[in-house]
């Protein structure tokens, strides 16, 4: 839950002049209006979208004023990107594409601009299943061919772009940030980011049908601690197995954990794969 949700649209409100039954006649419903503001719920990206043009206030000031000043641009981001992946909210994502599109023309020499741009570029292919130009993929890869020590805003970065670029040419950077685990160089941020990379990494494979890069990435991580530590990332590893080799009793297995862990976002990754 958000509790800057509330704050923003009861203020936003109030400043605009409107009762909550005004804007609840506008968006559908007062009682939903109320939730919001009492923070009793968060509201579905069609809601922002409502919520935005009835309050006239733009996607950007309504993006930018819920997520904390400390929080970095490329984390709230990227937790917006996630929610719209689940989502398969197409919308959403158009409007966040219009707009780190329009700041990283306005702003050439921003790399912070770059990577916000090409997070929601990637997230428009994923949800397309398809992979980016060979240009595009060029100027990642050379992009990341430079990159000597991984930090937690290139982990974040090639956590999203893995969708846009053929997998077999990102194994040496996959190969590299493991490396870096396994030396400890990594912070406790990027370690998490790191997970994200994996199984985002193995999707790809996947959706490229490139089951020998996922069995090879599989193979890598059976004897390390970020898979030993992690019940989520070994019931994927459970899953994609299954996957790649046809197998139904692992992938029964990856769902009844699932199940069990109460992971419904999980449950509804995996029916996109299961027909």
């Amino acid at each position: 839950m958000n509790y800057k949700n509330g704050e923003l649209i009861r203020k936003t409100r109030q400043k605009r002049g409107m009762s909550q039954a005004k804007l609840g006649a506008l968006i559908g419903s007062q009682s939903m209006v109320s939730r919001i503001e009492n923070n009793q719920t968060d509201p579905s990206d069609q809601t922002v979208l409502m919520l935005c043009d009835a309050l006239m206030i733009t996607f950007e000031e309504y993006f930018y004023s819920i997520f904390d000043k400390k929080q970095s641009k490329l984390s709230a981001l990227a937790n917006q990107l996630e929610i719209i992946d689940h989502n398969n909210d197409g919308v959403m994502l158009d409007k966040l594409y219009v707009l780190t599109q329009s700041q990283s023309r306005s702003q050439p020499d921003s790399l912070l601009n770059r990577h916000l741009f090409l997070m929601t570029k990637a997230t428009k292919y994923h949800l397309k299943k398809q992979l980016a130009p060979h240009a595009i993929q060029d100027e990642l890869v050379d992009y990341f061919f430079d990159i000597e020590n991984w930090q937690y805003y290139d982990i974040l970065l090639f956590s999203r772009i893995v969708y846009m670029v053929a997998v077999n040419r990102l194994s040496p950077y996959i190969k590299d940030i493991l490396n870096q685990y396994r030396q400890h160089e990594l912070s406790t941020h990027s370690e998490r980011t790191l997970k994200k990379v994996i199984n985002n990494l193995l999707e790809a494979s996947v959706v490229q049908n490139n089951y020998t890069f996922t069995q090879h990435l599989i193979n890598q991580l059976k004897s390390m601690a970020i898979l030993t530590d992690d019940l989520a990332l070994q019931t994927w590893l459970l899953f994609w197995q299954g996957v790649i080799l046809s197998d139904n009793t692992l992938i029964a297995n990856a769902y009844q954990v699932t199940s069990i862990l109460h992971q419904k976002s999980m449950l509804k990754r995996f029916n996109k794969f299961i027909p």
